[in-house]
């Protein structure tokens, strides 16, 4: 989940103190925006110019992004959300999403998934990918189902269920499968997270239960990217990246 900070001393918005003052007060600015932030999913006209003005800026927690082949442990760079949401919904991976899902199944099939699709480590940012190289939890985690018959379905019961708080959810590779980002709020440890809401999701959605795919328990589990036009993003995300923008 971004946080929203308070400007730095010495920056140009950190200067102009009296400007500030009359837009929000200072230390119970931050707590209030984040709770707007977190519970409202919209900003007012002022939060939103405190914003623009330099006064607070917005944290992104970030993941670790590594370039195909799927062999290649070591990442390339570290993205946030609002990236990777551009990046999947615009035409970078557009043809190559294609091609594949126009292949029939089999073992080139699934070459050309491992050697031409980037991927990602939702739990964080890592030196390396393996658990030992973990440098800074996110608190994402990815959940992923596979082999649905209407993913459009589960997409929808998943957006609108409130006690999951849905930060990302799109098509995987096949086409035929979901990946739901989630944001650990509470900072419990990552299996017991994944544990817990796994159960839930089982509980709630006993229909889908045989289509989820445990793999992604592991921390240093890393998820392939695609094309998907309608990938949905927390709309907060997408207000304060607009906000920045005018």
């Amino acid at each position: 989940m971004p946080e929203i900070k308070k400007a730095n001393a010495g920056t140009s918005a950190g200067n102009n103190n009296s400007r500030k003052d009359r837009i929000i007060p200072a230390q119970t600015a931050l707590e209030i925006l984040n709770t707007k932030f977190d519970q409202r999913g919209i900003l007012s006209n002022s939060e939103l110019r405190a914003l623009l003005n330099g006064h607070f800026t917005v944290n992104y927690p970030k993941f670790s992004y590594f370039k195909a082949p799927v062999t290649n442990t070591t990442p390339t760079k570290e993205i946030d959300l609002l990236q990777l949401h551009q990046a999947i919904t615009g035409n970078y991976y557009k043809k190559a999403t294609e091609l594949f899902r126009a292949m029939e199944p089999g073992e080139a099939k699934a070459a050309f998934k491992k050697n031409r699709f980037d991927h990602v480590t939702f739990a964080g940012t890592f030196t390396a990918r393996k658990t030992d190289g973990l440098k800074i939890l996110s608190g994402y985690s990815v959940f992923d189902f596979d082999h649905l018959q209407e993913p459009e379905i589960l997409k929808g019961l998943l957006i609108a269920d409130e006690n999951l708080d849905v930060q990302m959810c799109f098509t995987s590779p096949s086409g035929d499968g979901l990946k739901m980002i989630l944001f650990n709020e509470d900072a419990a440890p990552y299996n017991v997270f994944y544990s817990g809401v796994t159960t839930y999701l089982k509980n709630t959605y006993p229909t889908f239960a045989p289509s989820i795919d445990s793999k992604t328990k592991d921390i240093s589990r890393t998820c392939f990217l695609c094309h998907d036009a309608t990938a949905f993003i927390k709309p907060q995300y997408l207000e304060l990246w607009q906000a920045s923008k005018n």
